[in-house]
């Protein structure tokens, strides 16, 4: 490589041509050490799209990085409409004195998808202490019950009481009412191709999660308070 980049120096006296030699051979190798490194970012960037898409068995890639604004992605939409509705649930059940998250609780309750602490974690979203506090509360209120199984005296069941279940059916209806001011200026056509565009990405969410997923994320639950 040495003999690729030495330069002719006329003039210079031997000591100073090898000085001179030697400082250009070092110049010459950063800059093609430095090309290797560029051309390897390159060759990367190049090959990012086919990672993802390999990673996560993607056939086309409808979100460009290098065009990617926070405010119009598809996460920061879905999430900040969530907070809405949610908070249109928490005003609409104040006069219940429960909150969105626990009408979530006391639906899955009441169709009995799930009756434990650790299956409403798993579906909800929430960590184990903010469901542990969301459950004493709607027992504090005498709406569910906790018992042990007969089955597995380490699993406690949860269960609706009579007075959970009085509350329950007043609670579609204001769940309706909410989520009708969000969707006003749809109609039924459009409402129906938005639940089976959510379903799709539904499918390709649990496709790609890790089996051992408990969907934890962490909510920072906001019914604290109550």
């Amino acid at each position: 490589m040495r003999g690729l980049y030495r330069r002719p120096w006329p003039g210079a006296s031997l000591g100073i041509r090898k000085i001179l030699d030697e400082g250009c051979y070092c110049l010459d190798s950063y800059f093609f050490f430095a090309y290797i490194a560029a051309y390897a970012v390159i060759a990367m960037a190049a090959n990012l799209d086919r990672y993802w898409s390999d990673r996560y068995e993607i056939h086309q890639m409808l979100v460009d990085p290098k065009n990617y604004v926070l405010e119009d992605s598809l996460g920061y939409l879905l999430s900040k409409v969530r907070g809405y509705i949610m908070q249109g649930l928490d005003t609409e059940l104040a006069d219940l004195d429960i909150t969105a998250a626990q009408w979530v609780i006391i639906m899955k309750l009441s169709v009995g998808a799930q009756s434990t602490a650790a299956a409403l974690c798993k579906q909800s979203g929430y960590d184990t202490g903010s469901m542990t506090r969301m459950l004493d509360r709607l027992e504090d209120k005498g709406l569910i019950t906790r018992e042990r199984s007969p089955d597995d005296r380490r699993v406690i069941k949860l269960a609706l009481t009579e007075n959970g279940e009085r509350l329950r059916e007043q609670l579609p209806e204001r769940a309706a009412h909410v989520m009708n001011a969000h969707l006003d200026g749809f109609s039924a056509d459009e409402f129906e191709t938005l639940k089976s565009l959510l379903r799709r990405m539904l499918d390709n969410a649990l496709r790609i999660a890790p089996h051992d997923d408990h969907a934890d994320a962490s909510h920072s639950s906001h019914e604290e308070s109550r």
